[in-house]
Formats: C-alpha cells, structure tokens, sequence
C-alpha cells in the first residue's frame, strides 16, 4: 500500500522532528504525566490506592515492579507511564525515570498486536534522546554497563539532592512474576544519606487484568505504600530485598514470584 520510498520518508521527518525536541537547551522541559494523559486514557482504566503516601515534595525515590504486559503499543513501560501520571495529577512533579538502553540503539522494540510480538522502529535513539532530554530520563548504556551504572547513580544522587523524584524498577529487568532485587536502590539511598540528605522510598505495586481486548481499555492496578527509610547499616541486598517486599505484600498471589515466601 505503501512504497519503501514513501515509508522511508516518514520515518526521516519523524526521526528530524524527535531529535529537534531532543535537542532543546534544559534538562527536563516537561512533565511525563501530563503529555501521557490521551494516551493512558485512551488504552486504560487506572484504578490506584494509597495516593495520600506520596510526599508533598522531594526529594524521594519511587520503586515499582516491572511486570510484563501482554497487550499494547510500549508495553514495558506502561506501569512507569501510569505512575507518572498519577504523580502529575497529585503533585505536579516529574519523575525521573532511570531506563536501560539496548547495545543496538538505532531501533526500539514495540508490541504491535496483530503483528507479531514485536515489531523494529529505526528511530529508537532519538526517542531515547527525547525522554533523556525533555522528560530527564537516566539511561545505563548497556555498551559500557560497569562504568555506565556508577555514572547514572551519580547522576540520580545529584538529582535527588536537587530535591527532585527519581523512579526505578529493583529488579531491573521485565518478568511475569517478581524476580530477585538489584542493590541500586540501596547505593543510590546510601548516597545521598552519605551527603546529609535522607531519600525515602516510595514502593508501589502495578498489574494489569488478564483480559486480551484489542479495542477495550484494560485494567490497570496501582497500589502506593507508606514510604520506607534505607539503613545504611544493614547488608545491601536485605534492604533492596525489604523494598520488593513491601510491593510484594500490595501484588495478588500469582505475581508475588521469589518474593513469595516473605509475604
């Protein structure tokens, strides 16, 4: 229907006018939450509890679970688009998302239902650009992990001491039930207590209903706990384990995975 030239030239005026964005003067030029709000409306119904234990101001860390989602256009990062969201309305404030780049950064993978599980978009780095500039994203680059990740908890320490509100995924990675805890949190909470600034962090439990609607708006669950303090004193891993738990004890059953036998 449509000619490799003509296709090829969308993609080029897209990719131009993504990297204009990208390129303002200013970290952070805009708030996630807000120029979601058609999406999110559109594709979902948020149903979210607990919005009384998100702090007036920052700063403060928020971690939230990294479930996959079965349906829908950006899939990964839905839960981290709808907490945004709820944070904008509540607060006005934009999180800082801490996101993890692909080793092939000319493409950016999306669930196309209808189209197979995945479908390569050739301007996965611009995009990547866009939510590092105007949104304030922390991206690890997987080319050069080690160094990367030292980088990005220096950055995230000096954002929080800006007093903004830094979001991440503990477990790092997308499973279909809770997997064991990354240590970030923990050396990103220890950091900036080291530098005479105590983070709270703030854990929050996302899923979705298990309905399979193209058309439909599905169900999204978001539930936010009480905010907790990191002791510096205690091993890493119990505390980043302490964290899930807390998220662990908001997710239904099936989705409570190594976290299970703590709940």
């Amino acid at each position: 229907m449509f000619s490799t030239t003509a296709i090829n030239s969308f993609y080029g005026y897209f990719k131009a006018g993504v990297q204009k964005v990208a390129k303002k003067q200013g970290l952070v030029t805009g708030f996630l939450g807000k120029d979601l709000d058609p999406l999110l409306k559109l594709r979902c119904r948020i149903d979210y509890q607990g919005q009384e234990h998100i702090p007036s101001k920052g700063p403060y860390l928020i971690a939230i679970n990294h479930l996959r989602n079965e349906e829908g256009f950006l899939r990964a990062i839905y839960d981290a688009f709808a907490v945004s969201w709820i944070f904008y309305q509540k607060r006005k404030v934009n999180i800082r998302w801490i996101g993890r780049l692909n080793q092939n950064r000319d493409t950016m993978h999306l669930g196309v239902p209808g189209f197979g599980r995945f479908m390569p978009m050739p301007f996965g780095a611009s995009l990547a650009n866009m939510f590092e500039r105007k949104y304030g994203a922390l991206l690890i680059k997987e080319e050069d992990l080690g160094k990367s990740k030292h980088l990005t908890i220096k950055k995230t320490i000096q954002c929080l001491q800006a007093g903004q509100v830094v979001g991440l995924a503990p477990e790092g990675d997308l499973q279909y039930e809770l997997s064991k805890a990354k240590r970030g949190v923990y050396y990103i909470a220890k950091g900036c207590l080291e530098q005479g600034i105590e983070t709270p962090v703030i854990p929050i439990a996302v899923w979705w209903d298990k309905r399979k609607i193209f058309f439909r708006r599905r169900q999204m669950q978001i539930r936010i706990a009480p905010s907790l303090r990191i002791d510096p004193l205690q091993p890493a891993q119990a505390e980043a384990d302490r964290v899930m738990i807390e998220i662990a004890k908001l997710l239904p059953e099936q989705y409570r995975g190594y976290y299970k036998e703590y709940v």
